[in-house]
């Protein structure tokens, strides 16, 4: 229902519920006192979990139609998203702001992204693997 909701582990009972998203939540990610979401509405929520407060709220315009399979990742300084149109596209994780989008080398969407160190993997629904290597 586009709600993030956080519950009490030793008594099972919901403590906080807070509405970002006017679609289903397709993926989160945790840093620091941050939850990153990613929905079907095409945004990408920064949610303080310690205040409950929505920091910002992105509308994903240059990924294409956002769905089940979009994935996104933490890379350095950035957050990845894995589009439709088969491109990633790349944000500021500090303030939210497009930097731009990678190379078009997929040509289906992107369903599987993954980062370690200097190196991004990604897959697309035809099978496509591909390994990106930062220049740093």
């Amino acid at each position: 229902d586009g709600s993030i909701k956080i519950f009490d582990p030793c008594s099972c009972n919901e403590i906080v519920d807070i509405k970002i998203h006017n679609g289903p939540i397709y993926q989160l990610i945790f840093r620091e006192s941050t939850v990153i979401s990613l929905s079907k509405d095409g945004t990408l929520a920064f949610t303080n979990f310690v205040t409950n407060e929505v920091e910002r709220k992105i509308q994903l315009k240059e990924c294409g139609i956002i769905h089940n399979k979009t994935r996104m990742v933490l890379h350095g300084d950035s957050i990845l998203i894995g589009g439709s149109n088969g491109l990633i596209c790349e944000y500021n994780l500090s303030n939210g702001k497009f930097i731009g989008n990678w190379e078009k080398y997929h040509h289906a969407s992107i369903t599987a992204l993954s980062a370690c160190n200097h190196t991004v993997v990604s897959g697309d629904q035809n099978g496509l693997v591909k390994i990106w290597h930062d220049k740093n």
